[in-house]
């Protein structure tokens, strides 16, 4: 093969692997999109306090200390986009919505959240409800005697969170409580 033929070849095998790539990342197939995965630490065979990573990988950016199972997010009703909650140092956490469409990603600091914890279980407790004007909803619900659901609005826009507020619920479903968490969040 000369040199010129080499080349030639070159160039048509770097160019198609740049547009299947591209192709991947347009394609609304999120599992060719995303990745989630769990790794196992050699430290934690002979430390059982080290735990495992949980990682998520989507358009090639890697997350790491996502909360959850399996696949470690949620869609957003109407819109094509996911959320996921990675743990922080000091045990705070960040909320991300990140865009399939755009590619962005929205995230959100927060002191601690009950949400994210059961993404992906099959009795899952999360949930994400259709939010208005750049808004999303996530919902957690928990308890087997008196149950409580946990309602945190993000507004995408101000990247921030607007409310967070807790209902408890006996168990015919009337609510006997209520708590407005007060800010900063």
């Amino acid at each position: 093969m000369s040199m010129i033929t080499f080349r030639r070849f070159s160039i048509i095998v770097v160019v198609s692997l740049f547009a299947f790539n591209e192709g991947n990342a347009k394609t609304n197939d999120w599992s060719k999109r995303i990745v989630s995965k769990t790794h196992h630490p050699l430290s934690s065979f002979i430390n059982p306090h080290v735990s495992d990573i949980n990682i998520l990988i989507i358009d090639g950016r890697r997350f790491e200390h996502v909360r959850g199972v399996k696949k470690f997010y949620l869609p957003v009703p109407g819109t094509n986009a996911v959320v996921f909650v990675v743990d922080e140092k000091g045990y705070s956490i960040t909320y991300h919505v990140f865009n399939m469409d755009t590619g962005e990603d929205v995230a959100i600091h927060a002191r601690d959240s009950v949400f994210g914890e059961s993404i992906g279980f099959s009795n899952q407790e999360d949930s994400v409800e259709a939010g208005r004007d750049g808004k999303i909803v996530l919902c957690n619900r928990s308890g087997p005697n008196v149950i409580t659901k946990t309602l945190i609005e993000l507004d995408i826009e101000r990247k921030a969170i607007v409310s967070e507020k807790t209902f408890y619920y006996n168990k015919e479903g009337k609510v006997i409580d209520e708590y407005d968490h007060i800010p900063p969040f």
